[in-house]
């Protein structure tokens, strides 16, 4: 039996298929935009966070670090959610804890001193923050045997 031309190949059929090739390409440029877009956001918040690594010692604001950075306050916010599930006060405050805590076990600094080394207005500021969030003072910390 002959087969013509229009018989063998459907356009309609060719049709389709081309629109859905154009679809699927079309999502992959959207993926590789949004790629784009979560690489930029990436490096927005590695230079916030090495921002607070140099300078947690110093006061350091969410207007401070938007300016540095050259984002919204909002923005900062966003993306501190989006990276570490926590406010930008929650994750400066935590990660002054980590670090006295590292001077609570490796030094023999007045408690004073490390919560001012770590940007904490004051010792009692500090210890207050400290035993709400670790559930024990600075003090029991570094002495646990000592009450």
């Amino acid at each position: 039996m002959f087969c013509c031309w229009f018989d063998c190949f459907n356009p309609l059929s060719v049709l389709a298929k081309a629109y859905d090739l154009i679809y699927q390409i079309g999502e992959q440029l959207n993926d590789y935009e949004n790629n784009i877009h979560d690489s930029k956001d990436q490096n927005l918040f590695l230079q916030m966070i090495n921002y607070i690594v140099q300078n947690y010692s110093e006061k350091i604001t969410l207007t401070t670090l938007s300016k540095q950075v050259g984002i919204s306050r909002n923005k900062c916010c966003e993306l501190f959610k989006q990276y570490t599930n926590q406010s930008f006060n929650e994750y400066i405050t935590n990660y002054r804890i980590t670090k006295s805590i590292e001077l609570l076990k490796r030094t023999h600094l007045p408690i004073t001193e490390i919560a001012l080394s770590c940007g904490f207005s004051s010792s009692s500021y500090y210890s207050s923050v400290f035993n709400k969030l670790k559930g024990m003072s600075p003090k029991d910390l570094r002495n646990p045997f000592k009450k």
